[in-house]
Parts: C-alpha cells; sequence; structure tokens
C-alpha cells in the first residue's frame, strides 16, 4: 500500500522535557531531508525520554541499514520487534504519550500516528541485513517465522528460497517453494524458473534433471487440457532441442500489481512461464536417464517419457522409453501394458503378443489385454486357448460390449464358423446398428453360407451405413463370380465410387516428429 504523503511540520525551539513525540517527528523531518545524523541525534533523544516507543527503534534501524551499519540494525531492529504494538494498544499509546506534545501541535500528532508501519519490515530489515552479514541462518529463521505469522504473503517464501539457493540447500529451497504453491499465486512459474536456474547450476545431477522432469511431467498430467495443442505435428526435427517454443507467454500476475517486499522495497521477478511442459519433461527426463544410477528411478524417467510423447500423439517416440523401463522394472505390470499398447499401435505385433503372454502367464493381464492376446491369437490361426479367453471376458464383463461380440465373430469367422460368426455380428449390430463394416461382414458370411439374395441385402445396408471402400469391392476374393457377371451386384456396387489415393492436402501433408536418440 502507498503511503500518504508526507506531512510538512514546524518543530518548536523549546521541545518539552517529556515530549518523546516531538523529538521522534524531528527526527522523521531530517531523515527526509537527508540529513541522517541529526535525525539519528533527534531519535537517540526520543529513546532517551521514552524507551518504551513503539516507532523509534524501526525507524533509527532503518538508518543503520541504509549505512550497512548490521551490529547497530541487530540490536536496534530487534529492539523494534520487542516493542512493537498492536493497532489498538499503539491508539492507546498515543492517547497517552500524546499528552506531552510540546504546545498539543497537531501536525506533530497527526505525523507521530501516519508513521505507524507494518511490523513485517522490521522482520524483512533484519533478515537482509543478517544475509550481507553472512548470518544465514539467523536471517532463515526470521523469513520461516515471518511465513507462520502470514503464510500468504510471498515475499517471505521468495527470500528464503534464494537464500537456500545462495547456499546451495536446493532441498530446503524446493520444499520452501511448494509451500508457497500452495498458499500464493505464480507458484507453477516460480518452481519453473527454480528447476531451470538449479539444472544449470548442476548440470551433471541426475537427482535435479529427474526432479524437473517429474514437475514439468505433473503440469502435463494435472492440466492436459490447457497444454492439448502442444503436438509435435508438423514440428521440424529439431524442436525437441528447444524447451520453449514461440508462443508468448503471458504471466497470469501483471508486474505492476505485484508489491515490492515490504522493508526493503526489493522487487520479486515473475519465475518463468511454462507454455510446453511436455517437451520440458522429456528433455529433462532424458538428461535423468543420462546421469541417474538408480534403476527404480531410471525405469520410472523413461516410463514418464513414454507416456509424455503418447500425450504427444507420437506413440512411434514411446515404445523404446517404455522397453527400457519394463526391461529395468520388469515386476511392474502397468509399464508391461503400456509397452505392449506402444508395440500394437506401432504394428509390431510379436513383440506385443510376447509380452502379453507374459501378463498372462504370471496372471497379471487386465480384461482389454486379454481381448487383444484372443485377437492376436485368433489372426494367428491359434484357436487353442481363445476359447477359454472369450469365456473368461464374457464371464468377467457385467454388460455385452460390441467389442467383445466383434471379436468372437471374427474368431468364428476365421475358425470356418459362419453360422456362430453371423450370430455374433448380429449381435454387435444390437448396439452399432449402422456399422458399415460389420454390416459388410454379414454380406460375406451370408454369401458364404450361400444365402445370394441376404448377402446382397446386407451389401446394400452396408453401402447405405456408410460403406464406401471401393478397392475391397473390385478385390475381396469372394465376389469373384458376381464381378464377372451379376448385373444386380454390380449396379449396386456402383454407387461405390473410386477415391483418388491421395487428397490434395495429404500430397502436402507431412508428419514429421523430433529425434531424441
Amino acid at each position: 500500500m502507498d503511503k500518504e504523503p508526507v506531512l510538512s511540520c514546524t518543530i518548536p525551539t523549546k521541545i518539552n522535557d517529556k515530549d518523546g513525540i516531538t523529538y521522534f517527528v524531528k527526527g522523521l523531518i531530517l531523515a527526509e531531508m537527508g540529513d541522517t545524523v541529526k535525525a539519528e541525534a533527534a531519535y537517540r533523544k526520543c529513546i532517551e525520554i521514552d524507551p518504551a516507543n513503539p516507532l523509534v527503534y524501526h525507524y533509527l534501524g532503518k538508518i543503520m541499514w541504509k549505512q550497512m551499519r548490521w551490529q547497530e540494525v541487530d540490536v536496534y531492529l530487534q529492539k523494534a520487534l520487542q516493542t512493537y504494538l498492536a493497532p489498538e494498544s499503539f491508539t492507546r499509546f498515543c492517547d497517552s504519550a500524546g499528552k506531552f506534545i510540546t504546545d498539543q501541535n497537531p501536525c506533530i500528532r497527526k505525523k507521530w500516528e501516519k508513521s505507524y508501519y507494518n511490523r513485517g519490515e522490521d522482520y524483512f530489515l533484519l533478515a537482509d541485513a543478517y544475509e550481507k552479514w553472512n548470518h544465514f541462518s539467523q536471517a532463515a529463521e526470521l523469513y520461516e517465522a515471518f511465513i507462520k505469522i502470514d503464510p500468504a504473503y510471498s515475499g517471505a517464501y521468495y527470500k528464503l528460497w534464494r537464500l537456500y539457493e545462495r547456499m546451495g540447500r536446493f532441498e530446503d529451497a524446493e520444499e520452501i517453494l511448494m509451500n508457497h504453491d500452495t498458499h500464493c499465486n505464480g507458484g507453477k512459474e516460480q518452481l519453473n524458473a527454480f528447476y531451470e536456474r538449479t539444472t544449470k547450476a548442476l548440470p551433471t545431477s541426475g537427482h535435479w534433471h529427474y526432479r524437473a522432469g517429474c514437475f514439468q511431467y505433473r503440469v502435463v498430467i494435472r492440466n492436459f487440457e490447457q497444454y492439448s495443442g502442444e503436438l509435435f505435428r508438423n514440428q521440424p526435427d529439431e524442436a525437441i532441442n528447444s524447451r520453449r517454443d514461440n508462443l508468448e507467454y503471458q504471466s497470469p500476475v501483471i508486474l505492476d500489481l505485484i508489491p515490492p517486499i515490504m522493508g526493503t522495497n526489493e522487487s520479486m521477478d515473475l519465475g518463468m512461464g511454462i507454455s510446453t511442459p511436455k517437451r520440458s519433461a522429456i528433455l529433462y527426463l532424458l538428461k535423468a536417464d543420462q546421469y541417474l544410477t538408480d534403476t527404480n528411478l531410471i525405469a520410472d524417467a523413461n516410463e514418464k517419457i513414454g507416456n509424455v510423447f503418447v500425450a504427444l500423439q507420437a506413440p512411434q517416440k514411446a515404445y523404446p522409453y517404455f522397453q527400457k523401463a519394463c526391461a529395468l522394472q520388469g515386476v511392474n505390470a502397468s509399464t508391461r501394458i503400456k509397452l505392449v499398447d506402444s508395440y500394437d499401435k506401432n504394428y509390431q505385433f510379436r513383440n506385443a503378443r510376447k509380452h502379453l503372454d507374459t501378463l498372462l502367464m504370471r496372471q497379471e493381464i487386465d480384461l482389454k489385454n486379454s481381448l487383444l492376446l484372443a485377437k492376436y491369437k485368433t489372426h494367428a490361426a491359434e484357436f487353442a486357448g481363445v476359447d477359454s479367453l472369450l469365456a473368461k471376458a464374457k464371464k468377467i464383463q457385467p454388460y455385452p460390449t460390441p467389442e467383445l461380440y466383434e471379436l468372437q465373430g471374427r474368431y468364428y469367422f476365421l475358425s470356418k464358423k459362419y453360422s456362430e460368426a453371423f450370430s455374433q455380428y448380429s449381435n454387435y449390430l444390437t448396439l452399432k446398428p449402422m456399422d458399415g463394416s460389420i454390416q459388410y461382414g454379414l454380406a460375406r458370411l451370408s454369401k458364404l453360407q450361400g444365402k445370394e439374395k441376404e448377402s446382397l441385402e446386407w451389401l446394400v445396408k452396408a453401402i447405405e451405413s456408410g460403406f464406401e471402400a471401393y478397392w475391397v469391392l473390385q478385390l475381396d476374393p469372394i465376389w469373384d463370380t458376381e464381378r464377372r457377371g451379376n448385373s444386380k451386384w454390380q449396379k449396386i456396387c456402383e454407387r461405390v465410387q473410386q477415391k483418388p489415393l491421395y487428397d490434395s492436402q495429404l500430397e502436402k501433408f507431412e508428419d514429421s516428429f523430433p529425434k531424441t536418440e
């Protein structure tokens, strides 16, 4: 809060012997004029008259603080903390001591009352003196004490974490920053700046790169929608090598609205904006992987990198990190499941199958991956065991799902049990009646069962539901006879037109991803 304009009062030539207040105001006026020697003398006269004066030690200590007289600052500001009065008590003191003001000068009294200050100034002036005097522990104790008094005041946290950083006590600094994030605005930005400074100060510390990466990772996970546009699509490969992109970051706190630290009037910086946490997480965690020695932490760092690449819609970049994490921490079934999913998305079905078998053997496989294993076995014509997997899935699943019906239909179809396959696909359509691909499957099944009329009826329904795979119709061997002379079939298929192999937009589309190896 800005102070009101300073009052200009005339000091009487002769001051009453018991009038400490007028001597105090005289000291204020002399200090404002820059005559600190005479101001100090006036303050000392005030103390001589009234050693319990609640303001004089602060203002005298402030003169000494500006002159870097640390030993005297220590004495006088400690005394200021002892003699400080709460507002109600200060009012009573004014009424009592005001009776001795020379000639009851109203200007003197008003200037005295306006000089009441926030007690926090004593804490910060004295702590700053201790810092500059290299009495670091005493400074830290004062900042800690003020945090307990006012947990919402960011200045105390700021001074304390910067002090701990100067002392190389990064763990303590991080703890203070975490508390600051809990109680004050701008905590994430300050933590971001802290990890940037710390990893630069300790460039080969796997621990601090890991901590920084975990921080960025938490930002991503807890605020995913806020950063959902941060993808690697259409970005040059070197994008990963830059921690920040060209997005202009706007701080949520306006600089002009951040008051300086009380007492010392120091400015606080706003920290560092977080605009690309996924990329920053990857960079930090790659460094952590390079310098860490604890295999559990290395495994966790690699799993997090894989998770972030998945969030960046770059699944082909994810699986090597899940692979390393799984190799280092094979007991973690969650990592193995992520590795299976990553392999599956990258068409590495043989590798995925190997880990699915491991999960099954260890009885750690979940329902989703049980169905995936059943799908792999079906496509590999390994029908032994598929029945048990599907039966267990049906027993576990509390309600019918299209995915289960589709998989059962596929299993029966590939094992040439066409009637059972038709039944399962029909069940699927009760849940998703407009799925053209399943309707096309029923057209094929009808044809295989010799039901020509039903086959064409299902083909019409598939096309009406959006089935438009022109080349499937032209190349599917099941329609070889119809393509040679069935005019009715040909007329139906005329409704599906050939599309160009490449859309004009797709011709220019490049989907490049950053290289991190």
